[in-house]
């Protein structure tokens, strides 16, 4: 029986080690970031204006976006999206007209004032919005589900998760020797009551 004990606690230590781990979670500050600084799991970005975007798991992830459409929306928000996206249904330029993606890219000095996106209609504020070419950004999808590009210049840091291997570790071996423990306590009974039978 006690065998038995010590096999599923064993079980549950490893099982926890390979699906949860001690989580570490680090501030980057946006000249630190790199490529290898946001393999690990980004779960929310801050940008120079105050606001926070949180992504859902895996995390966001290090992107370069080849046309990213940019700009300060008249709400104050910053607004971010991927020209690719199959979701702009329109582009309209400071003139009022509407200007396909093709054309965009072909003029990207071209100032945008509105863009709809899924039934949205988002407007810019006096600055317009722009195009900007080979963008880099962190890639994720925020907590309302859209698939967002922040891109780096307007991030002042990244929250990350990390593993921490020595936490983990001293979880793991903390587990193994309760284990342990309960496996002797288990033992000394059972020798003890077995030791009271009368035959």
């Amino acid at each position: 029986m006690s065998k038995k004990y010590i096999s599923i606690m064993v079980l549950f230590a490893f099982l926890h080690y390979l699906v949860a781990g001690c989580v570490k979670t680090t501030m980057l500050q946006q000249e630190k970031l790199s490529v290898e600084s946001t393999e690990c799991c980004v779960y929310a970005v801050i940008l120079t204006t105050g606001e926070k975007y949180e992504f859902e798991k895996p995390g966001g992830r290090y992107n370069v976006v080849p046309h990213l459409l940019t700009g300060k929306l008249n709400d104050g928000r910053k607004f971010f999206l991927d020209l690719a996206d199959e979701n702009i249904k329109e582009i309209r330029i400071s003139t009022g007209q509407t200007i396909s993606r093709g054309d965009l890219t072909k003029n990207p000095d071209q100032t945008i004032s509105e863009i709809l996106v899924d039934g949205n209609i988002y407007t810019f504020d006096q600055n317009r919005g722009r195009l900007i070419a080979e963008v880099e950004t962190i890639h994720g999808i925020n907590k309302s589900g859209d698939e967002i590009d922040v891109p780096m210049e307007d991030i002042l840091h990244v929250e990350v998760k990390r593993v921490a291997a020595d936490r983990t570790a001293a979880l793991v071996v903390g587990i193994v020797v309760g284990v342990i423990v309960a496996a002797v306590v288990a033992i000394a009974k059972a020798k003890s009551s077995a030791g009271n039978i009368n035959f």
